[in-house]
């Protein structure tokens, strides 16, 4: 009787399933149990199932689980109850909590948004939930572009390269791409140096992202004829700068961008910012700076 009440109220009122799927959060009707000791969570095959084939295949099929409703499984209780949540609400919170311990004293529970957030990914890898690892993806990507730390960064490449993450994680690309965005800033870091040669997969990872971006600049400064080519990453324009003859000064590290040549260079510093960079002099307005130019050295 409890169903059909259910059921016609679902009909009638189009904001009651969210209200009744957080409701029966609670256990109420439920038929089966999730074990993860030392706790344990009442959850309905109906709403678990379709979205997980580990679930499904457990609960469905003729192995032990299906007989006795009772899946057990090892993983850190606090990120199962907030994958419950997931399946109840679409959505989980970030925040760390303590409310379902682990056991195992050696477990390192996640202390950050962004490890929440890694280890719910891991978790939806390993139970294939790929919508959950999609959310999972973006939370971890919107806390690195609101929340930028190098000293969290740092720990956030030893959690997504080490032995608890899969190894066809799609979080690694987030993560290496970040580097790479804020490689200005990681090249000073003797903790990002150290970490590059005790994850030798990230150093890969982040080493090949750079590579494929300079060779995209490389192939755009062969086929493109107006002088300002590309404005690209402020830390891949520094190690350019810093690193490649053949560029170093072709860059405007103010401006971020890579020029065809050197008399391009010179131009948009005169006509941008009132530069000589011959003489290494400031000028007041454009029309000065343009002036001294051709008088001074006869043009670019």
């Amino acid at each position: 009787m409890h169903w059909f009440a259910l059921l016609r109220s679902m009909a009638t009122n189009p904001s009651t399933p969210l209200a009744i799927l957080s409701n029966i959060r609670n256990g109420i009707y439920s038929d089966f149990e999730i074990k993860c000791h030392p706790s344990t969570f009442k959850v309905h095959r109906c709403i678990i199932c379709p979205q997980s084939p580990f679930f499904e295949k457990a609960l469905c099929g003729k192995f032990q689980e299906a007989k006795t409703s009772v899946v057990t499984i090892h993983d850190d209780p606090t990120i199962i109850s907030k994958m419950i949540d997931y399946f109840y609400r679409g959505d989980y919170d970030e925040t760390p909590d303590k409310k379902h311990p682990a056991n195992n004293p050696e477990y390192e529970a996640p202390t950050t948004k962004a490890h929440v957030s890694i280890a719910m990914y891991n978790v939806a890898d390993k139970y294939a939930v790929e919508p959950l690892m999609a959310l999972a993806k973006k939370k971890l990507e919107d806390r690195l572009t609101l929340f930028w730390s190098y000293k969290e960064f740092i720990r956030i490449i030893e959690k997504v390269y080490g032995p608890d993450s899969p190894p066809s994680s799609k979080l690694r690309d987030t993560v290496a791409s970040f580097a790479l965005e804020h490689l200005a800033t990681l090249k000073e870091i003797p903790a990002f140096r150290e970490t590059r040669m005790e994850y030798p997969l990230f150093a890969y990872d982040f080493s090949t992202l750079m590579i494929e971006k300079m060779a995209s600049v490389e192939r755009k400064l062969r086929i493109m004829t107006t002088w300002d080519i590309e404005i690209i990453p402020s830390g891949v324009i520094s190690l350019i700068r810093e690193t490649c003859d053949t560029y170093r000064e072709r860059v405007c590290l103010d401006c971020c961008r890579l020029f065809m040549d050197k008399a391009s260079l010179k131009r948009h510093d005169t006509m941008k910012h009132f530069w000589c960079s011959d003489c290494k002099r400031s000028f007041g307005p454009r029309g000065e700076a343009k002036r001294h130019r051709t008088q001074a050295h006869n043009g670019y």
